[in-house]
């Protein structure tokens, strides 16, 4: 029974860094323009502890990510084209999405070892256990965004039929091509 409760606690613990991670990258973003009228009014202060753990994630995973970067130009192309088709655009995507890959695919089998190494589960046990989690998380990230992708693609797919309808009234109702673009653009 005290097997099954470090292995609780093991995974518990993985799972709030993940889910840690995921809310400094995700609920820290602020626009200038608030962060600007924040620091005007003198009502919000930023939390620096919050602020300095956004800069370290965001400057840690694309460090992260460089050495899976493939190399073949194909691979790379294709990669990309891939997150462009899941919606994510930004310069470095393709290097935080990799090291968000590399950091679940070595945390687990860290923490597993670390886990052992303190006495908390067998040392054979948590690297075992960490193993198949970073295996996990070298395969999970894959099918995330393979989802992500096909989620957008059937948002647009549901979509067209009402932009196309948008677009056509516009042009019957006198409006120039790229007003009538714009207009649809706003919807």
């Amino acid at each position: 029974m005290y097997a099954n409760g470090s292995i609780t606690l093991m995974a518990f613990l993985m799972v709030s860094s993940l889910v840690l991670l995921v809310a400094t990258l995700v609920g820290g973003r602020r626009g200038r323009l608030d962060v600007r009228l924040q620091d005007l009014s003198g009502t919000g202060v930023p939390v620096p502890s919050q602020a300095s753990m956004e800069q370290l994630t965001r400057a840690a995973l694309p460090r992260l990510g460089t050495p899976l970067v493939p190399n073949d130009e194909t691979e790379r192309t294709l990669l990309q084209t891939r997150l462009t088709h899941a919606g994510l655009y930004g310069r470095q995507a393709m290097v935080v999405f990799l090291g968000v890959k590399m950091l679940l695919m070595t945390a687990p089998a860290l923490i597993g070892f670390l886990t052992g190494f303190m006495g908390l589960v067998p040392v054979t046990q948590g690297v075992i256990v960490g193993a198949f989690l970073g295996i996990a998380g070298m395969i999970g990230p894959s099918f995330w965004l393979d989802r992500k992708k096909a989620a957008r693609q059937t948002v647009l797919r549901r979509a067209l039929p009402d932009a196309l309808d948008v677009l056509v009234i516009c042009l019957e109702g006198g409006l120039s091509l790229s007003g009538a673009l714009r207009r649809v653009s706003e919807r």
